[in-house]
């Protein structure tokens, strides 16, 4: 089309190939498969923004709208106010309230929704060795019966399901004020993690298991690779149900197509 272009961004000449007339993208991000759809749609002449909750430094840094829009009534506000064309959710899969929230406010506005879900772990190859549950509260009752030190690689806001697991070794991207127990250990670090990275945390921190989520993706796998190797149990903590009649993306080629 003429004019579609990468100089053209936030013009009428943007497009939607499989919308339609798609002129400003709004991209729910956080994750760094956001930051990467955010550099080819906006290499590909759309006006895109960038909203993270902004719950970490990295993410207030990085995103060009920052803090939640006051539930699905506030999205579509916002959708309707700035004449969205599309929505494109790239939350990270376990961001279960902003999933819904999308859903409901792009359905109230009546703006497309495509929900980008990288794959998970359940087809890895050492799937069938764990212990699959539904819910954090769960996790905490399996890891409850091995004795020894727990490392929970969950993400920050799920420590309170544990707080009755002891001793725990919990690893967070960044740490806040909350006060733990005293037989607890909080490790900051940011993925990527390699192997040789992940069997050196499990061999000094002697864990007796591993509780962790599916977040699926290649940068924080490792730990399962390490984890059979050094046969130390994994208990995982399932995805939530994506919300009903959402069209979903489960590559970056698969967004790009849809939206031009």
């Amino acid at each position: 089309m003429p004019g579609d272009n990468p100089r053209s961004r936030g013009k009428k000449a943007a497009r939607c190939s499989v919308y339609g007339g798609c002129v400003r993208i709004l991209l729910l991000g956080g994750t760094a498969d956001s930051r990467h759809i955010a550099d080819e749609l906006t290499a590909r002449g759309h006006e895109v923004l960038v909203s993270m909750a902004g719950r970490t430094a990295a993410a207030r840094a990085s995103a060009a709208r920052v803090g939640g829009f006051g539930g699905p009534e506030g999205l579509a506000a916002h959708l309707t106010e700035e004449h969205t064309g599309a929505v494109v959710d790239a939350t990270h899969p376990f961001a279960d309230r902003m999933h819904h929230n999308a859903a409901a406010g792009c359905a109230a506005a009546k703006v497309p929704l495509i929900r980008f879900e990288r794959p998970g772990w359940r087809t890895h190859r050492f799937a069938e060795e764990w212990v699959w549950v539904g819910s954090h509260a769960a996790a905490a009752g399996a890891a409850a019966g091995h004795p020894g030190t727990k490392l929970l690689t969950v993400g920050r806001q799920p420590l309170s399901h544990y707080l009755e697991l002891h001793p725990v070794v919990a690893r967070i991207a960044e740490a806040d004020a909350t006060t733990y127990p005293p037989d607890w250990q909080i490790l900051e670090a940011r993925g990527p993690f390699g192997l040789d990275d992940e069997l050196d945390l499990l061999s000094s921190t002697n864990a007796s298991v591993l509780v962790t989520k599916d977040s699926g993706g290649d940068s924080t796998a490792a730990k399962l690779d390490a984890a059979h190797q050094l046969q130390i149990p994994v208990v995982m903590v399932a995805r939530p149900a994506p919300p009903a009649g959402v069209v979903t993306a489960t590559s970056i080629a698969e967004v790009l197509a849809a939206l031009g």
